[in-house]
């Protein structure tokens, strides 16, 4: 073993300090005059301009003199060019992205440096092949020693890195003082670190891998401010490179870490690499020195998901040719063919041809025949007994065919069983092409469940809920949970399939076997003790249970479901998963590394809960300030709450109150004020507290004592589901639950308040005003004082519905005709603008029915219009409504048109409309919801932005 390097922290402050020494001068020497000028311009200049002097460099030189600059420069303090063996894994963004050269000049790099630092590479290739034996051998003891002794002699990398998180994944005993978890510390794993903690995840044997490698695959770029991290934890997930210039990237950042990380990269994607290269041999050389894949695979073998952990864990051994090939088909074939990061190239498919059993056909998955050509016979009997590889296959053959392979009903049964994850891999055009082939109802609802869970064509949904509702009325007297539990007998997958695909908003559009909207929760309940007696899991039962307490009240067909409080479900888990699903990994990871599992501990976990919950309610697409804008602020709170004025003054009852000028001025004094509150309380109050709208009455954080103790229950409930190895849940359900906890908390208090203001509102003093004043002697004091009790009473009862709006929905998926949801939101309207008094009439046998998604968004969109229409329109004018369903043609979706016309005012013209209606370049369109006064058309186009199946086609 060779003696130690000496650390890069040493070099620096020699040459800082003294003189420098004579292998620095010795190599300034081998440059010519204007190069040593470059270089000694580069020391002095300061870190920003330091770097462009040497990007300059790095696109004028010669590879060889590059080398050379860049070896002195390695002797700088100031970080520029980083160390090719550190001390420490570089797990975080220390250098200044410096310029990406051409990929073959690249190559050339990396090949000179391997040539000058050949014996040291070569002694780390022999204590990396001893680790590895120590690693399969199970000799821990013996495997820290090396990893202690590596790190000393040859310094750290994500090699390295790697190799000691699968040393902490397979020693269940280690404790926080092995050279492991020092390594782990030092590269940042207890600070919730990207690199370090992806790494850590990657190889935990219940890790969800396809939702980590997607949220890993897809961190948000900042550029090359964090395109180092970006390409770094990328690796272990997905180490090919698309093209020619994703490789010189990934050499870039990888020669950043280290030169073995680089030479790594390289041999991975070897392909690219000019055949007359001598980095070949050096390939060959390093094959020689690794166990074999048979060797890798076999401690998996009759392991309960054993292929589906070597899968995890292959990324501690891609130096490994043959893993890297096995890779190949797993990384491209078991991932979401639209991913931007990989192209199914003609080349792709050759590689990948060379591994696999071309002569298979997707029947032939159904049974125990060889998948793969290759001649490791451990990892075929691995292959067999997983189903990883059988999944690749699946998508692999079905490329390759272009999806006109026919498959018998009883072979896939038997493949969605054997398969994991097609739902997130499938091809769905290809999917869709089989579907066509296939010769049964039952193959068909199979493909159609995979397609529909995907796809986000209410085309593909609405084939699915045709052909189900077909089979489950002519063979299961349409009763939904028969079919599951027939499903169940013939393969387990497809029935869960089915129960995860069957929603309260799915089911709510299931019309010819679901009849009523109690029969919705009554049916989502049954799956959900299906699932709990399935599965014998608690949970299922106990969701079954609250879901039937929530729906205690049944509601009946054409009941409209009022609940003005609302949160987008679906596209809450589509951002955490996207945005926050990778954090609440690292922080669990990070718990589980510190031996701390309790919440109280751990404040990072309850920072997440509270960033999940701020979305929760502040995000203007999905989150209740969206709907709370829509639906209550915009002339509802207001119309509801004036009504008491509308109501009292149309009443023939008092109509000769309004006679009398003294009664006359006192009732106006009463309404400006009663209105001047209700505006405070829209302006002020109705609002997600933020820094704008500081009174606002939900607050988005876990302010009070009985949010914290909610965000504690989450953080347990979170804690219990990662630690426990018998579940496998996704963590947004379980968020979302207490994210309406936590609302909850927030809406009592907006009803607490609402009561406090009766008294605020009703103006006690002005209404005595009214009641005792000397009015005409045709007054007569008992009508007055009636008038005043019926005031009082009024404001009384508003404020009293006005509280279940402010309630988490019950249904969420709500059920309700269009033509009855236009009534009731001219009902509403109506008592802001009484004489606005438009024609609802509709023929119930013709009427559209709208559920779930369409219903939210048409409700907003109306609420918008109707109000708008009143608003600006001709008192007492002719509005016009017309309702329209196109069916889908030549390819083509079927749309719902919706026209409202109104009659303009006679002191306006259509060119004085027209203009108010035009949106200006300064408008506000995201934040329209948070606005009220000339906000309806931004209110529209502000759906139109958040809903991709809204259009606003003329205004």
């Amino acid at each position: 073993m060779s003696s130690p390097v000496v650390s890069s922290v040493n070099w620096g402050m020699e040459f800082e300090i003294f003189a420098p020494q004579a292998a620095v001068v010795a190599a300034m020497k081998t440059l010519d005059l204007k190069t040593r000028n470059q270089v000694r311009a580069v020391i002095t200049a300061d870190r920003l301009e330091a770097v462009k002097l040497v990007n300059k460099l790095r696109e004028s030189k010669t590879t060889k003199v590059l080398c050379r600059v860049e070896d002195i420069l390695r002797r700088h303090p100031e970080k520029l060019i980083p160390q090719l063996f550190p001390s420490e894994a570089l797990t975080k963004e220390d250098y200044h992205r410096l310029l990406v050269r051409p990929l073959n000049k690249q190559v050339e790099h990396v090949e000179l440096l391997l040539n000058s630092n050949s014996s040291k590479v070569l002694g780390l290739l022999d204590n990396l092949s001893s680790l590895d034996q120590a690693i399969m051998t199970g000799a821990y003891e013996y495997a820290y020693q090396l990893l202690e002794a590596i790190l000393n002699n040859y310094g750290s990398s994500q090699i390295l890195l790697r190799k000691a998180a699968l040393l902490k994944a397979l020693n269940h005993t280690i404790n926080e003082t092995t050279i492991v978890e020092k390594i782990l510390d030092s590269a940042g794993l207890g600070g919730n670190n990207v690199i370090v903690s992806s790494i850590v995840q990657c190889f935990k044997e219940d890790q969800d891998w396809s939702g980590l490698k997607r949220s890993i695959m897809s961190l948000a770029s900042r550029g090359n401010r964090n395109k180092y991290t970006r390409d770094i934890a990328r690796i272990g997930f997905h180490p090919h490179a698309k093209n020619a210039d994703d490789l010189a990237e990934l050499i870039q950042s990888s020669l950043q870490s280290s030169l073995i990380d680089a030479l790594l990269i390289l041999k991975i994607n070897n392909h690219y690499v000019s055949e007359k290269s001598k980095l070949h041999d050096f390939f060959s050389l390093w094959d020689s020195k690794i166990p074999s894949i048979d060797e890798l695979a076999f401690q998996y073998v009759g392991v309960d998901d054993g292929e589906s952990i070597f899968y995890k864990r292959s990324s501690a051994f891609l130096e490994n040719s043959n893993i890297i090939r096995y890779r190949g088909l797993m990384d491209h074939f078991y991932d979401d063919p639209a991913s931007d990061y990989f192209l199914l190239s003609a080349d792709l498919i050759d590689r990948i041809a060379g591994w696999v059993n071309v002569s298979l056909t997707i029947n032939e998955l159904a049974t125990d025949a060889k998948m793969t050509s290759h001649s490791c016979p451990v990892l075929q009997r691995l292959e067999l007994e997983g189903n990883i590889t059988r999944s690749a296959m699946f998508n692999y053959l079905s490329f390759v065919s272009g999806g006109k392979a026919q498959v018998d009903e009883g072979a896939l049964f038997k493949i969605m069983g054997r398969t994991h994850d097609l739902v997130r891999t499938h091809n769905t055009e290809i999917l869709k092409s089989m579907a066509s082939y296939a010769a049964t109802p039952l193959s068909k609802i199979i493909y159609h469940l995979l397609i529909a869970r995907k796809s986000k064509n209410e085309a593909d949904d609405h084939l699915l809920r045709r052909r189900l509702q077909e089979i489950v009325r002519s063979e299961f007297n349409s009763e939904l949970v028969s079919f599951v539990e027939y499903l169940s007998k013939r393969s387990a997958a497809v029935a869960i399939y089915t129960y995860e695909l069957c929603t309260e908003d799915f089911i709510a559009k299931l019309v010819h076997i679901i009849k009523s909207s109690a029969q919705i929760t009554e049916t989502r309940a049954a799956l959900h003790r299906w699932m709990g007696e399935h599965t014998n899991d608690s949970y299922f039962l106990g969701r079954a249970r609250a879901l039937l307490i929530d729906h205690q009240i049944n509601r009946v067909r054409n009941e409209l479901d009022d609940n003005r409080i609302y949160v987008d479900h679906a596209r809450f888990a589509e951002w955490f998963n996207d945005e926050l699903l990778r954090e609440f990994n690292s922080v669990l990871a990070s718990m589980e590394h510190n031996f701390a599992v309790g919440i109280h501990e751990n404040t990072q976990l309850l920072m997440l809960i509270e960033v999940a919950y701020a979305n929760f309610c502040s995000n203007s697409i999905f989150g209740v300030a969206s709907y709370l804008g829509r639906r209550i602020r915009h002339g509802t709170f207001k119309g509801h709450l004036y009504s008491v004025v509308s109501g009292i003054e149309g009443s023939q009852k008092y109509a000769i109150l309004f006679k009398d000028q003294l009664f006359l001025g006192r009732w106006e004094n009463w309404k400006r004020a009663y209105t001047a509150k209700i505006d405070v309380i829209i302006r002020d109050k109705l609002h997600i507290e933020s820094s704008n709208k500081r009174e606002g009455l939900i607050k988005p954080t876990l302010t009070s004592p009985g949010k914290v103790d909610i965000a504690i229950a989450c953080g347990k409930s979170l804690i219990k589901d990662y630690f426990d190895p018998r579940l496998s849940r996704p963590i947004a359900p379980t968020l979302t639950e207490y994210c309406w906890r936590l609302a909850e908390v927030d809406l009592k208090n907006i009803i607490s308040y609402m009561k406090g203001q009766k008294s605020n509102l009703i103006s006690a003093d002005q209404l005595a005003e009214i009641r005792s004043g000397n009015y005409t002697r045709f007054i007569s004091s008992e009508l007055v004082k009636e008038f005043v009790r019926e005031v009082t009473h009024n404001v009384t009862e508003k404020l009293s519905t006005m509280n279940t709006w402010f309630k988490r929905p019950v249904s969420v998926s709500p059920k309700a005709s269009l033509s009855l949801l236009y009534k009731a939101v001219v009902a509403e309207v109506k008592e802001t603008f009484p004489d606005f008094d438009p024609d609802t009439d509709y023929d119930e046998m013709n009427d559209i029915e709208l559920v779930g998604g369409p219903y939210h968004v048409i409700y907003d969109a109306f609420y918008v219009v109707v109000y708008n229409a009143a608003k600006h329109g001709r008192s007492a004018g002719t509005v016009v409504k017309e309702f329209v369903v196109s069916k889908a043609l030549n390819g083509v979706s079927g749309e719902l048109r919706i026209t409202i016309a109104s009659d303009i005012k006679d002191d306006h013209s259509e060119q004085f409309v027209a203009e108010r209606l035009v949106i200006q370049p300064g408008d506000d369109i995201d934040n329209a919801h948070l606005s009220e006064g000339r906000s309806g058309i931004r209110k529209l186009h502000q759906i139109e932005r958040s809903d991709r199946k809204f259009k606003v086609r003329e205004v």
